[in-house]
């Protein structure tokens, strides 16, 4: 059913409204800071992440809710912060547009994605927008890969199977397993999208279940734009309806209610719900987060400059402090979540290397010629299964290039995968390839020599590699 109604609705905030009260503040304490009452009727047995300041020092940090404690996980300067499931590693956008990967063990790594840039629901990836395209790069090592051209806000659903995009003809989904070209949704009473916008609170996002994606589309309408989020069933590329100004979606946990920010104020569109609209939120606010058992609402109370974070229990419609007195910038926050993988995932391994030079099997060293057609074939054993949103890199020296992404022909036990290698190189060059699947177990497989001649690296074979989505990262270097 299309609720035009309450699209109207929507964008008319209610007057007179009881604002919501603030009864129980769970002030920031120190780490060593004593348990707050237990007969506490806001109690949460939650922890929260979350970028911005504490105790004057600006970083990511732990907030445990029901012992009312915080802890820095890292202190660092950025300007956003994106949060993988788990707690387990974080991606920052730095001051200058340069993005940084950190896990929690303390490893880090310098990407070539540039702002706005986010990360893929595994952690693995990060996609982002650079010359007005997006991309998607590794966040362990350098090289890219077109995904769509004069295109903004791309996302993927959490199984990686599907990724959506604006650009100025509207919608588009792409199957990243079953399609040649992406499919381009008809919207309705829309025909001319505005993508000039950099509103970050117009991020696609698809349910947990991938059945739905809601998509905020910049609309224009009787000579004025506005914000309508269309929201489409994926596997019929149908449109169930659309919200007025609404912005930050958000999906609960079951895929049934999505909560968002209309006009600085918070309200969750119920799909099971005759009603299906209803404001939780009544002070200024933004960027809500559902917790995992959905009966929960984080979000920003403010602007996302000087705010707060709070909580609004939705059972009773009442929010309440959870981190105060930041007095800072918000840059990025979630509920502590579960990993993405499961525990006692198991390595894929390269049981083969063949190197391939027009259409035949090569032995080393291999004399690669500016004509000549390059390929790798890899035996791919991964005893787990989950190999097909995986990568492959080739390793010279400490370059860690990543030359695919995803494994189409991806099966249990073993496969074979064929990969085009780019004349990006020069002279004597020794490339180790490595496999790395969804969840970002992996390892090094032996060593093959190749010969580049100089000439192979010219300016008409760079660029059909680059169109052939294997070229440098245009953020990088």
């Amino acid at each position: 059913m299309r609720l035009y109604k309450y699209a109207v609705l929507l964008v008319i905030l209610l007057t007179g409204a009881i604002a919501a009260c603030g009864l129980k503040s769970i002030d920031v304490d120190t780490d060593d800071g004593g348990p707050v009452d237990q007969n506490d009727p806001y109690l949460i047995d939650q922890t929260v992440i979350w970028g911005g300041q504490y105790n004057k020092s600006f970083g990511a940090h732990f907030s445990d809710l029901q012992n009312a404690k915080t802890s820095m996980q890292f202190e660092a300067d950025m300007i956003s912060l994106d949060i993988a499931a788990g707690g387990e590693s974080f991606l920052l956008t730095q001051d200058d547009g340069t993005t940084l990967f950190l896990s929690k063990d303390g490893q880090q790594s310098q990407t070539d994605a540039v702002a706005p840039a986010f990360l893929c629901p595994n952690a693995r990836r990060v996609i982002f927008e650079a010359q007005g395209n997006i991309w998607e790069t590794a966040v362990a090592g350098a090289g890219s890969v077109l995904i769509a051209e004069a295109a903004k806000r791309a996302s993927f659903d959490n199984a990686m199977n599907n990724i959506a995009w604006s650009t100025e003809e509207g919608l588009f989904i792409h199957s990243t397993q079953n399609d040649i070209i992406p499919r381009h949704i008809v919207l309705s009473f829309a025909t001319q999208f505005d993508i000039e916008d950099d509103d970050p609170g117009l991020q696609p996002a698809f349910s947990p279940d991938g059945l739905l994606v809601a998509a905020p589309m910049v609309v224009w309408g009787n000579g004025e734009k506005g914000i309508r989020t269309f929201i489409i069933e994926v596997d019929k590329d149908l449109e169930v309806t659309w919200i007025g100004g609404a912005r930050y979606p958000t999906w609960s946990a079951d895929s049934r209610k999505l909560a968002y920010e209309s006009d600085s104020r918070i309200y969750i569109w119920d799909l099971d719900s005759e009603s299906p609209n209803r404001q939780v939120v009544f002070s200024q606010s933004t960027q809500p987060r559902f917790s995992a058992d959905d009966n929960f609402l984080l979000f920003v109370e403010g602007d996302l400059d000087e705010g707060n974070l709070s909580v609004a229990d939705l059972n009773i419609d009442i929010a309440f402090p959870a981190v105060e007195y930041t007095n800072a910038p918000i840059v990025g926050h979630d509920w502590l979540r579960g990993p993405y993988c499961g525990i006692g995932n198991s390595a894929p391994s390269i049981l083969k290397v063949e190197v391939v030079v027009d259409g035949e099997s090569d032995p080393d060293p291999i004399e690669i010629q500016a004509e000549d057609e390059v390929a790798v074939r890899l035996t791919i054993e991964d005893p787990d299964c989950n190999m097909a949103h995986g990568i492959a890199f080739a390793v010279s020296g400490e370059e860690h290039r990543a030359i695919q992404f995803d494994f189409s022909d991806a099966a249990c036990g073993s496969f074979v995968e064929q990969i085009t290698l780019a004349h990006e190189y020069q002279g004597l060059v020794e490339l180790a390839f490595s496999v790395e699947d969804d969840c970002g177990a992996g390892g090094v497989s032996e060593t093959r020599t190749f010969y580049f001649h100089a000439e192979a690296a010219d300016d008409d074979v760079k660029d059909e590699a680059y169109d052939d989505n294997l070229a440098n990262s245009p953020g990088a270097g």
